[in-house]
């Protein structure tokens, strides 16, 4: 769309610069250009003011694995059964459609999101990283230790550190992760 702005901007300033010099036709393109440049970024700006905040996740290993959304959730299911975390790149569903799926579930005896700021949790992590493909896991027999870091009251994203681990692959094979880092969007239970 901005390219049928400077595309009306070239042959307008063109049109209305006939009879002018080569110099002065070059300096009215480039003012267009410059006219141009200053709309597409004005309009990628007010779209990413617009959109709300969607989280990301990068996890360095093996293989990177980026997901350009997180969403973090604290589960509770009542009857004196301990709270889950959980940290989600996908929409629960039966088609997750949108790869690579990452899934961070841990145990915890927070009452809310807010109570994990500064506390390390053990947690079981899977990663998909296409349909049908291998699933790599750190069950809860040798959990990967999570870091949750603090809440920005404005975007509504958590920052959290995954730490290092050797992680189990459903091909019988194995994956290291050095490490990784989500700023995940808070979630109330039941969204």
């Amino acid at each position: 769309m901005m390219h049928w702005h400077l595309f009306f901007l070239i042959c307008l300033l063109a049109t209305s610069a006939i009879g002018c010099s080569s110099k002065s036709v070059t300096e009215a393109i480039d003012r267009a250009k410059e006219k141009a440049t200053e709309l597409s970024a004005s309009t990628i700006e007010k779209v990413e003011e617009a959109l709300p905040a969607t989280g990301k996740l990068e996890i360095q290993g093996d293989e990177m694995i980026a997901a350009s959304r997180a969403s973090i959730q604290l589960h509770d299911v009542g009857d004196g059964r301990p709270r889950a975390v959980q940290i989600l790149t996908y929409k629960p569903g039966p088609n997750v459609g949108h790869f690579p799926a990452v899934c961070v579930h841990g145990v915890t005896d927070a009452s809310s999101l807010g109570d994990l700021v500064g506390k390390r949790v053990p947690c079981e992590l899977f990663i998909q990283t296409q349909p049908n493909g291998v699933i790599s896991m750190a069950t809860f027999e040798q959990p990967i230790d999570v870091q949750f870091g603090s809440i920005d009251p404005s975007t509504q994203i958590m920052s959290v550190t995954i730490n290092s681990g050797l992680l189990h692959r459903s091909d019988g094979s194995t994956m290291k992760i050095n490490g990784g880092s989500v700023e995940a969007l808070l979630k109330e239970a039941g969204q």
